[in-house]
């Protein structure tokens, strides 16, 4: 989980990435990320082990963010 947002956060522009002092979900709301963060939060802080199909979830919800950037019109 924790590699997928790594990943994830390395395709970004450079003005999409996290800030140092910013919270993930401050984070995700500035960049208007649809992806529910929940199942990487379990993993990361409660140590819940996620079901491989939520973890697929959560890497196809980040793909799909990526998508719609390309897509968008240069500003």
């Amino acid at each position: 989980m924790r590699q997928h947002l790594i990943q994830f956060e390395q395709a970004l522009p450079p003005q999409q990435r996290r800030r140092p002092f910013e919270t993930l979900s401050a984070w995700a709301n500035r960049i208007q990320l649809d992806a529910s963060l929940l199942s990487y939060l379990e993993t990361r802080y409660d140590q819940v082990e996620i079901t491989p199909q939520r973890e697929e979830a959560f890497k196809q919800q980040l793909d799909a963010h990526l998508l719609r950037l390309e897509k968008e019109p240069p500003l």
